[in-house]
């Protein structure tokens, strides 16, 4: 078993290495996503997920989904048929189960490989009916501002 740092956050490297987290391993057990080190998504989540995707679909249509992890909340969305679900994942491990995701899925789904905060702005304003933002800070200096980029 990887070695899970029960304290979230904690031990962040100071500095963000995007090439560092694009290419590191993921650990991917029946109860949790880990890379390096860090429970990046736990199944005990799934309900939260649930939850968030009925208020994220609840306008119908075109959805952007950030971050990928185990895929809770990417199953939750499409039970809710979108138009066209997009999802941002940054890690290439997380990316390649992303694409069978994809695969499997009963409504249309665009995987796009980027950081989330980068990628969105090459996305046309205004053009999706809900977004969910779920990503880990990759960093410690992103540890609870991550999600105001």
């Amino acid at each position: 078993m990887a070695n899970l740092n029960k304290s979230g956050y904690h031990g962040l490297e100071e500095k963000l290495c995007y090439d560092r987290w694009h290419d590191k391993k993921e650990i991917l057990t029946e109860n949790a996503l880990i890379i390096e080190g860090h429970p990046v998504m736990e199944r005990w989540e799934t309900p939260y997920m649930k939850i968030f995707a009925s208020v994220v679909t609840r306008n119908g249509g075109r959805i952007l989904e950030c971050g990928f992890g185990m895929g809770i909340s990417a199953y939750a969305i499409q039970s809710y048929c979108p138009t066209e679900h997009v999802i941002i994942e940054f890690n290439d491990d997380v990316f390649k189960r992303l694409m069978l995701f994809k695969h499997k899925a009963q409504n249309k789904v665009t995987p796009i490989l980027g950081l989330a905060y980068e990628t969105v702005l090459s996305l046309e304003p205004k053009s999706f009916d809900g977004i969910f933002y779920d990503t880990y800070p990759l960093n410690a200096e992103e540890q609870h501002t991550h999600q105001f980029y």
